[in-house]
């Protein structure tokens, strides 16, 4: 409507521009039409957003009034009640990460506090800081390159090591309650971070195929399974003081991930991951890890929602730790390669909008004796075995309820099975940064 009532105020404005230039100054005129037109246009701009602004609160929604954004902000909580068959105590050896539920009754999670966004055409940067009950922590601040030639990306700061899929995947990402037990075991409670650079780039090849080279310190950060400030390390070996001389003393990681569409529901994903550096138990010991991951997902051409869909994911991780020969308090122990693997497996099931099951399967074992106790007997080594069934609601994006069952099966417990139930709650409140497929 106001495009044909602009088009009719032209009309009339040109007959009198014409008929001005016979009678009257030109100039005067048209300065008078050019106001008397502007004013117009402003007037129907105004109805616009006016009608605009009545058809929102007619459908109970308030427009936001238009502000320049430059940082991303969010805060993720979350909190959780459960029940288990174990005491406080054992389920504190049963559940592997910090922001885990660790006890009957009610444990508050974690609250992630997030800034992100863009520094300059050449930049831009992020922080997670997380809350607990007693303590904040640094969780990952870094920045991004954004403009950097053949596709390279460089990352630089303190960040969580890209080994696999879960040890980089923030707690309020996951399908489930808690940490898998393969990132308690290698990278310990709250995943493996420090600070270093990573660079990535893609190969050319008519799928996605990509590539992460980087280097992280193995001190000023968590790295149970390299060096590390603690008196003991990996299976209770006694530690000593290294120092760091070279790059050759850094924490090296190398990933390969390709990836693509198989039809037009279903994608995959497959990824190998290596980590090698120094460890603390001797000036010459070492740690290897290995690791191999899949995805696989699915979407029905009939989706509404994006339900329903499915998606499996598997990740097996393998560690070799070099373990030096010393004594400790009169006793002796002997140089000895420690064998450690975990894997997981995992699928989800968005069966009807905002309704998802899961079920989660994880075994963990290893060679090689712990120091001063049985390798079954210590909590970081035992073999173990959990199954976890868990159904989410999600009313929106932004709010999820998880109820979940694990039936865990271990060597250092007095009793060789228990059984836990955990209901958490996680809220999301303004923009937090995309996370990996």
């Amino acid at each position: 409507m106001y495009k044909y009532l602009n088009l009719s105020v032209i009309l009339v404005l040109c007959t009198l521009d014409l008929w001005a230039e016979k009678d009257l100054k030109l100039d005067v005129v048209k300065s008078k039409n050019l106001s008397l037109l502007e004013g117009m246009l402003k007037d129907a701009d105004k109805e616009k957003e006016k009608s605009t602004a009545s058809s929102a609160k007619s459908l109970g929604y308030t427009l936001p009034a238009p502000e320049a954004r430059f940082i991303s902000t969010s805060l993720v909580l979350q909190t959780a009640a459960g029940a288990s068959t174990a005491t406080d105590a054992e389920i504190g050896q049963l559940q592997t990460g910090t922001h885990d539920p660790t006890r009957r009754g009610f444990t508050f999670q974690a609250g992630e506090l997030s800034l992100s966004g863009a520094v300059d055409p050449y930049f831009k940067a992020e922080m997670h800081a997380n809350f607990s009950e007693s303590a904040v922590e640094l969780e990952e601040a870094f920045m991004t390159t954004t403009n950097l030639p053949a596709n390279l990306d460089l990352e630089i700061g303190y960040f969580l090591t890209e080994f696999g899929r879960n040890n980089p995947r923030h707690a309020h990402a996951r399908d489930f309650v808690d940490q898998p037990l393969t990132v308690g075991r290698f990278f310990g409670g709250e995943g493996q971070r420090s600070s270093g650079f990573r660079l990535s780039g893609l190969l050319p090849t008519p799928w996605l195929s990509e590539w992460h080279v980087g280097l992280q310190s193995p001190t000023g950060g968590l790295t149970p399974s390299f060096r590390t400030t603690s008196a003991t390390t990996v299976a209770g070996r006694p530690t000593i003081t290294r120092d760091t001389h070279s790059l050759g003393d850094m924490i090296a990681l190398l990933r390969l991930v390709n990836g693509g569409s198989l039809s037009a529901q279903w994608e995959s994903q497959f990824g190998l991951s290596a980590l090698a550096g120094p460890n603390s138990t001797g000036n010459d010991s070492n740690t290897y890890m290995l690791g191999a991951d899949l995805v696989v997902s699915w979407v029905s051409s009939k989706q509404r929602q994006g339900y329903p869909f499915f998606r499996f994911e598997a990740e097996v991780t393998h560690r070799t730790f070099e373990a030096a020969a010393g004594t400790s308090n009169g006793l002796v122990y002997q140089a000895e390669d420690l064998e450690d693997w975990a894997y997981l497996m995992q699928g989800v099931y968005g069966f009807a909008p905002r309704w998802i099951a899961g079920l989660r399967y994880e075994q963990t074992g290893g060679e090689g004796a712990s120091f001063a106790t049985t390798r079954a007997l210590d909590p970081d080594r035992s073999d173990r075995t959990r199954i976890a069934p868990v159904l989410t609601y999600k009313p929106s994006e932004f709010s999820k309820v998880s109820l979940q069952y694990n039936y865990d099966k271990t060597d250092y417990l007095t009793d060789a099975t228990h059984s836990s139930v955990w209901l958490s709650f996680q809220v999301l409140i303004g923009t937090h940064p995309a996370h990996q497929f």
